[in-house]
């Protein structure tokens, strides 16, 4: 057979195992999978009125996530070697974008630093903030019986002026879920995630009172109340599951 004829068989193969398995599902009555999104979110905050505790501004200046993490389709184990993902079942984004965006609006809201943002506006000392995501995942043992929410970080804190870390935090959590489904292994994913940052923030508040390369911020004139992150509908109060559509959740088990 000429050499294009060659090409062409493998496509028509192809095409035709995808056409005997649409309709192998038709014939059987079953649903094609729906894809579902998922986010974590932020309890339910409010700025801090206090002035800042450092003069230098913060730069969160990355967010990584280990290789089999930083895809958008959920990583499960039920193993202690392999990792998978679902197909049907994804991030809204891609986990170091999510946890950037949320560290964020956690930080400039704890109104620790003059200024919080991701990149320098100027050349002037700021300190840098690097996170490195090393699980965000669901754990399935006992032949899939339990389920957990595993999450596990690690935060840096780099002076540019002396290129040092000069602090440190880490954590590696995870809690069970009772009710075996993907938007309860992401709510207690995001129960994780609050709890932490906020002994994460105590941390910090209390390295910073003491830094001396920290300067005082100066005082500046704050609004008598500041409303609440409920008023920002990314920030949601309770986690929530952003679905594709409304068709029932059993049709990728949740």
């Amino acid at each position: 057979l000429p050499d294009e004829e060659n090409e062409m068989i493998p496509r028509r193969l192809s095409a035709i195992t995808t056409i005997l398995i649409l309709l192998a599902l038709s014939a059987c009555g079953s649903k094609v999978p729906v894809k579902r999104y998922y986010s974590l979110q932020n309890d339910s905050l409010a700025a801090v009125v206090n002035a800042p505790i450092c003069a230098k501004p913060l730069v969160i200046a990355a967010v990584e996530a280990d290789p089999p993490y930083d895809f958008r389709k959920i990583a499960f184990r039920t193993g202690g070697f392999e990792i998978k993902h679902y197909y049907f079942r994804l991030w809204s984004s891609a986990p170091s974008d999510m946890l950037k965006r949320l560290l964020m609006r956690r930080l400039r809201l704890a109104n620790l630093f003059v200024t919080t943002d991701t990149y320098v506006h100027s050349v002037s000392d700021h300190l840098a903030l690097y996170a490195t995501i090393y699980a965000i995942e669901e754990l399935n043992e006992a032949k899939g019986e339990q389920w957990f929410a595993h999450l596990a970080m690690e935060f840096r804190l780099r002076d540019s002026r002396t290129e040092r870390v000069v602090w440190e935090h880490r954590f590696d959590s995870r809690r069970p879920v009772v009710e075996k489904t993907s938007i309860q292994m992401v709510k207690q994913l995001s129960a994780i995630y609050n709890d932490e940052m906020k002994a994460m923030l105590a941390k910090l508040h209390v390295f910073l009172k003491g830094y001396a390369d920290c300067g005082q911020a100066k005082s500046v004139e704050e609004p008598a109340t500041t409303p609440a992150a409920e008023n920002a509908p990314q920030e949601a109060t309770a986690p929530t599951a952003f679905e594709a559509n409304s068709a029932d959740a059993a049709s990728d088990g949740g």
